[in-house]
């Protein structure tokens, strides 16, 4: 398994991120109609398919009512590439999975510091416990069962490596 594929399965792109830690939808049916247009109203905004962090600001918080701040955005794209304007491609900000620090919160349950095989498969539920037990065996660098922050960030190559 690739440091490409563990992202692809653990982590989640910028905009489900931000849109989850805000918290502003009550149920997944609402989450996806806001993700949607969410996506949708960045695609539009320039037609150039590059946005700032101000930009996607005003997409999330000023059209789409996103309870979030310029910060929020800065910590969740720091690993996405920009090009020499600080632009985003909106399909890297839409689609690419990150492994974040709050990726890895949402994950860890108990907040313990650690994930465990259960608190990975209640988190990523679509996923097999057959791939399950190949994430953990090639992140438990101590041995210990679970993986920590520290042994995550090991693994993840920024997008711009991928």
């Amino acid at each position: 398994m690739s440091e490409t594929s563990v992202a692809c399965l653990l982590g989640q792109p910028a905009l489900v991120q931000l849109v989850d830690k805000a918290g502003s939808t009550n149920n997944e049916k609402e989450k996806k109609e806001l993700l949607k247009k969410a996506e949708t109203q960045c695609k539009s905004f320039d037609g150039k398919g590059k946005l700032t962090v101000d930009d996607y600001y005003s997409v999330l918080k000023v059209q789409c009512k996103v309870d979030l701040t310029k910060n929020d955005i800065r910590k969740v794209v720091a690993d996405l590439p920009m090009d020499k304007n600080y632009k985003i491609s909106v399909q890297d900000f839409c689609r690419t999975p990150i492994l974040s620090d709050e990726v890895f919160k949402a994950m860890d349950k108990n907040n313990d510091g650690q994930i465990s095989k259960g608190e990975l498969k209640l988190a990523r539920k679509d996923l097999t416990m057959k791939q399950i037990q190949s994430i953990m065996s090639k992140l438990d660098d101590d041995g210990n069962g679970t993986i920590s922050l520290d042994e995550l960030k090991k693994s993840n190559p920024t997008p711009a490596e991928v």
